[in-house]
């Protein structure tokens, strides 16, 4: 979906909590919870076409998610890049590397992970080992949660 307002507006909070939201970056961290995968991510800005992460943009910030779906090892590498569908759900107080922020919270809806790890996307194929395919993964809950 086209998003109305950026998750990092002041406002989004209060007028836009319930409603989708799209957003992408690399993830920082991940944590399995009762309630699902909590992932932490360096938000960065998407391409026009919504469809891709702009990698050598600055990053607008971090903000965390949670995947009440299963989402395989390799795809919660740090640094892999991601574009997340889900509903805003408010702010949530998080501490990265000894920093806590207020930063915004979402329930994804689904998830598409690039298993960059490190590297960039357009590093591929000219990474040390030679060619291989940038493996990518689709998580789609079957249902809205």
């Amino acid at each position: 979906p086209a998003l109305q307002m950026g998750i990092f507006n002041s406002e989004a909070d209060v007028y836009f909590k319930g409603h989708l939201a799209q957003a992408g970056g690399r993830i920082i961290a991940s944590e399995q919870t009762p309630d699902g995968i909590l992932i932490t991510a360096e938000e960065l800005p998407l391409t026009k076409g919504s469809t891709r992460v702009v990698e050598t943009a600055k990053s607008e910030g971090w903000f965390v998610f949670i995947y009440t779906g299963a989402i395989d090892h390799a795809g919660l590498q740090y640094g892999n890049e991601l574009i997340m569908v889900g509903r805003v759900e408010g702010n949530q107080r998080i501490t990265i590397k000894g920093v806590t922020k207020t930063v915004p919270y979402l329930v994804a809806r689904c998830v598409r992970v690039w298993k960059t790890g490190r590297y960039a996307t357009t590093d591929y194929p000219y990474l040390p080992d030679g060619y291989y395919p940038l493996e990518q993964q689709t998580y789609c809950l079957p249902s809205l949660q």
